[in-house]
């Protein structure tokens, strides 16, 4: 399979389950419009870009480094989770940005995705578990094949987060108006995701012991 084919479908494997980043898609795009939520959804997608850099390309000095990290990175994703829900609940009701403050509020949008998705060390696992079944391919020896691979992977996830985000927009006016109601939504769904993650690492830190 061609390496940026191989790509495309590890990218929409790793954007399309629900969490997170996708709540913070639909929030953006129903509040702020499909900009936002595409801007929101790069953000992600070159996150997932990275994973599939480290796993596709065989990266294994950096799965290790975050297999031992894994604690932190998961507690980082809490604290990003918390802060991201606090926010969410207390935005006004308000959707319209100041025309100064677009692109300050985009590049937030982005930064905000992006940094949710690369504390998230089961997006790396995944993308492991599905490289597999292609095999790594070497940079050294391919410099092109690799390119292709880890463009692949961000255009599949970067059209997964247009297609959700052009969907939502699509069906805005059938769905939820109450901007307010979307957005004490929005943030209970980032709270829920914020206790299964410590959850998640309250269990295996019990386990450990």
């Amino acid at each position: 399979m061609e390496p940026l084919i191989q790509g495309m479908i590890v990218g929409v494997a790793l954007a399309a389950p629900v969490g997170p980043v996708g709540v913070i898609c639909i929030q953006r795009a129903l509040t702020l419009g499909r900009w936002s939520a595409v801007t929101a959804g790069l953000g992600a997608a070159v996150a997932d870009a990275i994973f599939g850099a480290v796993a596709g390309l065989g990266l294994v000095l950096v799965q290790a480094f975050v297999e031992t990290h894994q604690m932190i990175f998961t507690l980082a994703g809490v604290a990003i989770l918390v802060w991201l829900g606090v926010g969410t609940w207390r935005k006004p009701a308000s959707a319209a940005r100041r025309e100064s403050l677009v692109s300050a509020g985009l590049a937030k949008d982005f930064v905000t995705t992006f940094s949710l998705a690369i504390v998230n060390p089961a997006t790396m696992f995944a993308a492991f578990g599905l490289f597999a079944a292609f095999g790594p391919v070497d940079a050294g020896s391919r410099p092109i094949a690799a390119g292709l691979l880890v463009s692949g992977v961000f255009l599949g996830s970067a059209a997964w987060w247009l297609f959700l985000s052009s969907v939502t927009v699509a069906l805005r006016q059938h769905m939820l108006s109450n901007i307010a109601a979307v957005n004490k939504g929005s943030a209970i769904l980032l709270f829920v995701f914020a206790l299964i993650l410590a959850a998640r690492l309250l269990g295996e830190s019990t386990w450990n012991l």
